[in-house]
């Protein structure tokens, strides 16, 4: 069992900042991906003590990156203070010294916990209807071309169904009590290639699903829960989606608890 610390950091970035990067990285900046730049600059500047999985925060004109690492706030502002390249420091609002962070409490067994989420919720086409087979497409369009009759798919229905094989207790170490979609649309994610024979790589966009859900959750097994919040949920996870964002049950917007 991973018996490493695990914190919750929050690095906020300066959007002027991301978008400076992303005119030097030449990304086009009319869709900027921000979870894209900000994996780039938290993986260059902290490695695989990069926070991770994260989520986005924007408020104005800065974006709070809320992720987990195993290393404190402390730990992550000597590393960047030794290490880092200063153009990317450049673009944390107020400088390293506004990076802070909390431990993450060992949940018991029997604890009722709340969450947020941002999801990708793709699945791959099991035939060739919608596509070539094997093909990732957004979990709702999948179903929609499996079904046999002309009857309505529920949208929020599918997304809260995907979420549910992910969070079983067997696999996460906890029990969904409520859960709901808050929100829904198509995102555009900008993506870089791997080195060609040249070394050069060119950037691409992929359009996928981008859900916001709520949810409650008791936990069954304070480990294996501690290990779902470190690997996060879904697909695109190094790029701000899948984090379990931690709040008190009261805090959980009421809806469809069609997963009692």
């Amino acid at each position: 069992m991973d018996k490493r610390a695990l914190y919750l950091v929050k690095v906020p970035f300066r959007l002027d900042g991301l978008v400076r990067i992303a005119r030097q990285r030449g990304l086009p900046t009319r869709q900027l991906d921000e979870g894209y730049l900000a994996h780039a600059i938290l993986r260059e500047l902290w490695q695989e003590a990069a926070p991770a999985p994260f989520d986005l925060r924007s408020n104005g004109r800065r974006t709070d990156a809320w992720g987990y690492s195993d290393q404190n706030a402390e730990q992550l502002r000597q590393h960047a203070a030794d290490f880092g390249d200063p153009s990317l420091l450049d673009a944390i609002e107020s400088g390293i010294e506004s990076i802070v962070s909390k431990p993450v409490p060992k949940f018991p067994a029997g604890k009722s916990v709340g969450f947020q989420v941002r999801l990708c919720p793709i699945t791959r086409l099991a035939n060739g209807r919608g596509g070539r087979r094997g093909r990732e497409v957004d979990a709702y369009l999948a179903r929609c071309w499996s079904r046999e009759t002309d009857t309505e798919v529920s949208r929020e229905q599918v997304y809260m169904e995907w979420l549910a094989e992910r969070l079983t207790q067997e696999r996460s170490g906890a029990r969904i009590s409520r859960l709901s979609v808050e929100s829904y649309t198509s995102e555009r994610l900008v993506r870089r290639t791997q080195p060609g024979p040249d070394g050069g790589r060119t950037a691409h966009t992929l359009e996928r699903p981008d859900v916001r859900m709520t949810g409650e959750v008791v936990v069954a097994d304070a480990e294996r829960f501690r290990a779902t919040l470190r690997r996060g949920i879904g697909r695109h996870r190094a790029f701000g989606f899948g984090m379990l964002l931690l709040v008190p049950p009261s805090n959980v917007t009421a809806g469809s608890t069609g997963h009692d």
